[in-house]
């Protein structure tokens, strides 16, 4: 058995411990992990893919790092993610990553250099300072395997939701050359991806006026660093005397034990005729993960989230099993779900994201414009005051209605919103079909009698004609509403 990633990762350079005064470019040794009856030949990424190497023994990196990680839950999750890029292959799994987001000085790349230890020394962590194009080279070099990227700020907020989708998706741009021909091959990948930075990916959007999509968002899942125990991102000290020390002593140890645990988990992988095996305990960890994190409502993004946080789980179980990370069982379980959670919590719950999305933007435009931007129903209808102001660039119309006697009194209003200014201004850029389902499953819509989501109405002075009836916002009280 030999999975793609034997073929992208076969480069292994190796120290001999008792040659560790020699350079060690002379110890270079090109290695295929596996058996297979095709011949393979390992086609170079060029300078952007940097050597696999291994520094120290496997016991050492479980003894000065892996034990660090024991109750650090976001540590012994990005281990877990380090270790869960060759298996994307074997599961079937899309790539995708996860961003820690926090305060500068909360340990997030201290982090990155641990789940880097798994395949190389601190070299392996990369910078997002990269066009959108250098990424895809640095991408298809990585496939298979991990990609950190340390610091989100530095990447141009203009482009940063593309790159995203682009990191995601696995493959790059095609491109025509001088000719309109097509010109080099789009290059691919698979893989997982870990980043930091203090801003989530839609504060940098932001910044640049972007729009945050909700398949961006998914494709990047923000983790809050702070573990809330007054550490930064740890949870425990595990002997230390605080946050820095432990984190200092991390840096250090990084950069002389790592290499090892990869090897020694490809080897695992590859042994004869476990692979099989090894798959079907991977999937009943990711199923038993899913249906012990989530509810039963959970939206479909949700579902997508936690199988990637699952898979992580899972596979920093399988290197436990192993004999890998000298870790007890369920601390890889037990870290992926503390982060899914805190990812869960950030994004207030399990629901629909979308849909939450739609909900809001329909939300902002009443309360920003539902007394400027749409003509009162009533004054039009009188046609009182033909002198008085109009309305401009309109909307709709609003209709207030009042309920109850006396004290109990209340104000509702109800918007009809012309179809093209709800394709082209309120829900521009987003799939109309997909908006107006969302809006009638939530009762935010007033359904016409042909099930439709527009209504024909006789509007005042523009006659009969289609119209969307937005009659309840969930989220506005009525206070809002009578301000709106």
């Amino acid at each position: 058995m030999c999975l793609s990633v034997f073929v992208e990762w076969v480069a292994i350079q190796r120290t001999p411990a008792d040659n560790k005064s020699l350079p060690r470019q002379q110890f270079l040794l090109s290695e295929q992990v596996g058996t297979h009856s095709e011949h393979l030949h390992f086609n170079g990424a060029g300078a952007q893919l940097p050597p696999i190497s291994e520094a120290g023994t496997l016991e050492q990196w479980q003894q000065q790092i892996g034990a660090l990680c024991i109750g650090n839950h976001r540590l012994a999750f990005v281990v877990g993610v380090a270790f869960a890029g060759p298996l994307l292959h074997m599961l079937g799994h899309e790539s995708g990553g996860f961003h820690l987001y926090g305060d500068s000085s909360g340990g997030k790349t201290t982090h990155l250099q641990v789940a880097a230890s798994i395949y190389d020394g601190p070299r392996l962590v990369r910078s997002w300072r990269s066009t959108d194009n250098a990424l895809e080279s640095i991408a298809a070099a990585h496939s298979d395997g991990l990609l950190v990227l340390d610091e989100i700020g530095m990447c141009d907020p203009r482009i940063i939701g593309e790159t995203v989708y682009m990191l995601g998706n696995g493959t790059g741009k095609a491109r025509a050359n001088d000719r309109g021909q097509a010109g080099r091959q789009v290059q691919e990948w698979r893989l997982l991806f870990l980043s930091t930075g203090e801003k989530t990916l839609a504060q940098h959007m932001a910044d640049a006026n972007k729009e945050l999509k909700a398949g961006m968002e998914v494709r990047m899942l923000a983790i809050p660093a702070d573990a809330s125990k007054g550490l930064g991102m740890f949870d425990t000290l595990n002997g230390f005397e605080d946050a820095a020390a432990l984190s200092d002593a991390l840096k250090a140890r990084v950069t002389n034990y790592y290499g090892t645990p990869l090897t020694a988990f490809l080897a695992a992988l590859c042994e004869p005729g476990k692979s099989h095996g090894w798959a079907v305990i991977l999937r009943r960890t990711l199923e038993g993960f899913i249906a012990q994190s989530l509810p039963a409502s959970a939206s479909g993004q949700a579902h997508r989230a936690a199988a990637r946080f699952g898979l992580a789980a899972a596979a920093g179980e399988l290197a436990t099993a192993m004999g890998i990370t000298g870790w007890p069982d369920g601390t890889a379980t037990t870290a992926a779900r503390v982060c899914l959670n805190a990812w869960l919590n950030e994004r207030g719950g399990a629901g629909n994201f979308e849909g939450d999305a739609i909900l809001a933007r329909l939300r902002q435009v009443i309360e920003r414009f539902g007394e400027s931007r749409f003509t009162r129903w009533e004054s039009a209808a009188a046609k009182i005051d033909e002198h008085g102001p109009r309305t401009i660039d309109r909307l709709g119309f609003r209709k207030m209605l009042e309920h109850g006697m006396g004290d109990t009194m209340h104000t509702t209003n109800t918007y009809y919103v012309l179809p093209e200014m709800w394709r082209s201004e309120i829900f521009r850029g987003m799939n109309i079909n997909a908006v107006n389902k969302e809006l009638l499953q939530r009762g935010v819509l007033e359904p016409a009698s042909d099930g439709k989501a527009s209504s024909s109405v006789r509007l005042p002075g523009l006659g009969t004609q289609r119209c969307y009836i937005v009659k309840t916002i969930p989220g506005m009280d009525e206070s809002e509403a009578q301000a709106a």
